[in-house]
Order: structure tokens, then C-alpha cells, then sequence
């Protein structure tokens, strides 16, 4: 990119006191920027903890009305098989041959053996309750703990989005205006690198090189930047070149 000729020998303090002032500005955007990337990070993981609370609560909640829903069914069970055992029985009295008893004989037993199957479940069902409702209790403490703590840790998040977005609309604002003291052509390249050099359109000179590319600067280039008497641009990123502002005596060192 071209360096701007100005024409002019008095020094361009007012621009560069501008772009030291849009450099500062562009620093705080880029934070800015960052945090309203990683805060919206940080609400999901946190939003993804709550929701598997939630998740977790809700399967063992169903899974203990499944449970009741299947004792229901297994007690049901368990009386169509004592009905059927004794039906069974009741035949034993009209049956005429020796076959005929050991045949009814056999499903008796095996109706016996469903009957136990079935009772056995029953019990480990009532036996697993306690301990499930226990569970049950537990993980509704721990969503009511945990998930308030959560909550209020996302409101907390969504508050501090929303204020880092403000600040940065008013730097952004603030930017916009501070442009409109540089000249014209100055302030057209400036926000053409905005948009191609990730955001930063300015860098500092330091020692001898572009603190940004470090790319080595000319003498004679740095002595104009510094003496600000032409504005002048990084060959190696093109961006605008500023000098650290110098300070007073009266300033810390």
C-alpha cells in the first residue's frame, strides 16, 4: 500500500494524536470481541451441564414409573398364573389314566416355576424401591442446588454479554467519530484494513520494526513517523505506522 503524501511541512500532530487514540479504541474492540466469543462458549458448557441434570432427573423419574408400570403388569401376571395353577388343579378329579395325571402334573409344575419367576421379580422391585427413591431424592436436591448455582451463573453470563456488547457498540460509536478527523483518504484505507487485517488497521512501531509483522522499518521512515511528518505504512503488512507517544518529564517512565 502507498504511503499518503501529504504536501504539507507542518507536522500532522492532530492525525496521528487521532490514530494513537483509534489504535487504543481498536485494542479495546478486539477484547471486546473476544469476550462476546468466549462468553456465549461458556453459557453452552454451562447450559449443557444443566440440561444433562435435567436429562438425568427426567430418566430416573421415568424410569421408576416404568418400574411401577412393570410391577403393575408382573402382579398381574402373577394372578392369571395362581388362576390358571388353579384350574389346573381342579381338573385333577375328572382325569382317568395315569398319562393324563403326570401330563397335568408337569404344567402344574411348570406354572409353579412361572409363578416363583414372577414373585421373585415382584420382590426385587419392592426391595429396589427404597433405594430408588432414594436416588430419586437426591437428584432432585442436586438439580435444585446445582441447577440454581447454574442459573444464576448463566443470568450472571447473559448480563455481563449483554453489557461488554454495549460498551463495545459505544467504542464502535466512539471510533466512527475519531475517524471522521482523519483525512479522507487516510480514513478509506483505514477501514480497508479493518476488514483484511483481523481488525487492526494500526501498529506501533517498535525498536526498528512493525510490532504487529515485524518487519524491519527504515530509518528514514521511522524518523518521518516519529517527527510526524508524513503518514507512512508497514511494507511487509500494510498497515498504518504510528510512533509511541513520547513523555514528558512530568509523566512515569
Amino acid at each position: 500500500m502507498p504511503d499518503i503524501k501529504t504536501g504539507q511541512t507542518a507536522p500532522l500532530q492532530h492525525v496521528y494524536d487521532c490514530l494513537r487514540r483509534l489504535y487504543v479504541v481498536d485494542a479495546q474492540i478486539a477484547q471486546y470481541d473476544k469476550l462476546l466469543k468466549e462468553i456465549p462458549k461458556q453459557m453452552a458448557t454451562k447450559q449443557q451441564t444443566m440440561d444433562a441434570l435435567r436429562e438425568n432427573l427426567r430418566q430416573t423419574e421415568q424410569g421408576l414409573k416404568q418400574k411401577k408400570i412393570d410391577q403393575k403388569l408382573k402382579e398381574t401376571e402373577l394372578k392369571q398364573i395362581e388362576n390358571k395353577i388353579a384350574s389346573l388343579q381342579s381338573k385333577r378329579w375328572q382325569l382317568k389314566t395315569n398319562k393324563e395325571l403326570e401330563a397335568l402334573q408337569h404344567e402344574i409344575e411348570f406354572q409353579e416355576k412361572n409363578k416363583d419367576d414372577v414373585q421373585t421379580t415382584i420382590i426385587e422391585y419392592m426391595m429396589s424401591e427404597d433405594d430408588d427413591q432414594e436416588k430419586l431424592q437426591e437428584l432432585r436436591q442436586r438439580n435444585r442446588q446445582e441447577g440454581g448455582i447454574l442459573a444464576k451463573e448463566l443470568a450472571e453470563l447473559q448480563r455481563r454479554h449483554d453489557d461488554v456488547s454495549a460498551k463495545r457498540q459505544r467504542v464502535v460509536t466512539e471510533r466512527e467519530a475519531l475517524s471522521r478527523n482523519l483525512p479522507e483518504g487516510l480514513r478509506k484505507k483505514y477501514f480497508l484494513l479493518l476488514k483484511r487485517k483481523e481488525h487492526i488497521a494500526i501498529s506501533v512501531i517498535h525498536g526498528e520494526a512493525c510490532s504487529l509483522c515485524g518487519l524491519r522499518i527504515i530509518p528514514q521512515n521511522i524518523m518521518e513517523v516519529r517527527s510526524m511528518i508524513e503518514i507512512r505504512f508497514c511494507t511487509g503488512c500494510n498497515r498504518i505506522l504510528i510512533y509511541p507517544a513520547e513523555k514528558t518529564d512530568g509523566e512515569e517512565r
